[in-house]
């Protein structure tokens, strides 16, 4: 059977404009003993801050990084004059993401490494763990640190567990130790791991929970093993997955799931 390799495209990028589940989570509650602003200027600042912030890597996830980056970059000031910690972190948690994407690896570790620093004065421990995620992906898949690499996962996972676990934090580090071992050429290897992080990351979430962009990027990338192993069958049944679900996130009749 045929696959329209276009309209998976198409589905998928439109599913990285959606919102991210945590785009509105209430972050201060996280974290203790930092007040945030009590003046009304400040707490809007703050709020402005965090939309730019949201704002900045749903333009990402489409693929407009510049266009992130100038957001990004914009944050991490207004961000100071807020004189609140957390949100400092992050900012400079989402700069170190979109510096990745932009492939300014030495910046992207600057600025992760600011964030996990300043989450770690305060007990920001969600930061912490995202942080340090963060340098985990980096490593894996934008230099040939591995064993830091592999260090920087040990850190992430002991930062997950002190937040009494989190599915999607976790799918990312184990989707970064599977990338690892497919630059070290160990395919079949990295398959397992892929097929094992989508089992766990499906049995611990629910379907209406699921953040659909990191699932369909899971499935890409165990496709993409399948075709530098010459397996196409495999891929496109991947794929296919991957377009179905970008169009049940989209919902029916969507212009990029439809010629």
């Amino acid at each position: 059977a045929n696959v329209d390799r276009r309209g998976i495209d198409r589905a998928v990028a439109a599913a990285y404009e959606l919102p991210r589940v945590t785009d509105c989570a209430d972050l201060d509650a996280l974290v203790r003993g930092v007040s945030p602003p009590s003046d009304d200027a400040g707490r809007a600042q703050a709020t402005s801050v965090r939309e730019t912030l949201s704002r900045s890597e749903r333009v990402m996830d489409a693929g407009r990084v510049k266009e992130a980056l100038q957001l990004a970059e914009a944050a991490v000031p207004l961000a100071e004059q807020t004189h609140y910690p957390p949100l400092l972190a992050e900012a400079k948690l989402v700069l170190g993401r979109v510096y990745h994407r932009a492939a300014r690896t030495k910046d992207a570790e600057a600025a992760f490494q600011e964030a996990e620093l300043l989450a770690e004065e305060i007990g920001y421990d969600r930061v912490r763990a995202e942080a340090w995620v963060g340098v985990t992906k980096l490593l894996a898949t934008s230099s040939s640190r591995f064993e830091d690499a592999r260090t920087s996962a040990r850190r992430a996972k002991a930062a997950i567990k002190r937040i009494g676990g989190d599915a999607e934090l976790t799918v990312e580090c184990e989707t970064s130790e599977a990338q690892m071992l497919v630059q070290e050429g160990e395919n079949e290897k990295a398959l397992a791991r892929f097929v094992n992080a989508e089992r766990d990351y499906v049995q611990a979430t629910s379907p209406e929970n699921r953040q659909p962009l990191k699932h369909i990027n899971l499935l890409e990338k165990m496709a993409y093993v399948h075709v530098a192993q010459g397996r196409h069958q495999p891929e496109l049944e991947l794929f296919r997955r991957a377009q179905t679900m970008a169009e049940a996130a989209l919902g029916d009749g969507h212009p990029s799931t439809v010629e």
